[in-house]
């Protein structure tokens, strides 16, 4: 949102992806007035993953063995289960992000069904083989997305990365 000069904006929470180690916060200004504009950032803090809220995912359903070809691009289906502990539609399709590499979702959003017949909807999403980054030694694979309300969602299933040696 557009402030007036001297005032102050509240975001609110900005998920950063991938953090580990040390790192540079670079923050690009655009339409705010001169170029290097002076800002400041109060109240930092890095939440640690761990507090997140687990999902259940389901990769390439219908599969137990979950293959992903690494050499072929091609698209993978990972279906955020729904249920009556869980309600798909608080999550921010914005925020999904799918792999080491933090691949988006193909379609930009995801589409509604009930993929396991459970009564409660599920959330299927697509992704692309080539941007997730995963290698032959990842034995599984996580998505990550955070709820319009905040809250960090994570959840993992095994995969079969081949061709592998």
């Amino acid at each position: 949102s557009v402030v007036s000069e001297g005032t102050f904006a509240d975001s609110g929470p900005i998920p950063v992806r991938g953090l580990s180690g040390e790192r540079k916060l670079t923050i690009a200004l655009y339409g705010v007035g001169a170029k290097n504009a002076d800002f400041e950032v109060k109240d930092f803090k890095v939440e640690n993953v761990i507090n997140g809220s687990r999902i259940a995912i389901d990769i390439n359903p219908g599969s137990d063995v979950n293959p992903i070809n690494i050499a072929k691009s091609g698209v993978i289906p990972v279906v955020v289960m729904g249920s009556s502990d869980f309600d798909i539609s608080t999550i921010d399709q914005s925020t999904v992000a799918f792999g080491p590499d933090y691949a988006a979702e193909l379609h930009s959003l995801g589409h509604f069904e009930d993929i396991n017949l459970d009564g409660f909807s599920d959330l299927i999403f697509h992704f692309s083989t080539q941007e997730i980054g995963i290698s032959c030694d990842s034995p599984f694979i996580t998505l990550s997305a955070m709820t319009h309300g905040g809250e960090y969602l994570e959840g993992s299933d095994s995969v079969r990365v081949k061709p592998c040696n």
